[in-house]
């Protein structure tokens, strides 16, 4: 799922989406939908007219899944970066009474010429 808009920036037009990726079922179906997400992304991106692009939302594609060699490789493929793992290592921002369920900050994954406005703030 995912919805986006355009806002003009100081730095151009950009496309800003807010995604929530489908998680691993470990099977075809939930490969599919994952890849067939970040391809209509980007698509939206080059049909539109904005220079710039910010994705945020939840990957469902933490380390060692196959879902992060995905999203590592929408990135490299794209000229995007994550923004959250270059600036935070593992945090957590829940943790519950027992200690035993934890969850992370969602993903801020942006074009690359948007980083240094980032390391900025």
């Amino acid at each position: 799922m995912y919805v986006c808009i355009k806002l003009s920036t100081s730095v151009g037009l950009l496309l800003l989406v807010s995604v929530y990726m489908p998680t691993d079922g470990s099977d075809i179906d939930s490969h599919e939908g994952y890849v067939d997400i970040c391809s209509k992304i980007i698509a939206m991106f080059m049909d539109s007219n904005a220079v710039r692009l910010i994705i945020v939302g939840d990957f469902n594609c933490r380390h060692g899944t196959r879902f992060h060699k995905i999203y590592t490789e929408f990135l490299d493929e794209n000229g995007l970066v994550c923004i959250d793992s270059c600036r935070l290592q593992n945090v957590n921002w829940f943790i519950s009474d027992d200690g035993t369920c934890t969850s992370w900050i969602d993903d801020i994954t942006c074009s690359q010429s948007l980083l240094s406005l980032y390391k900025r703030c």
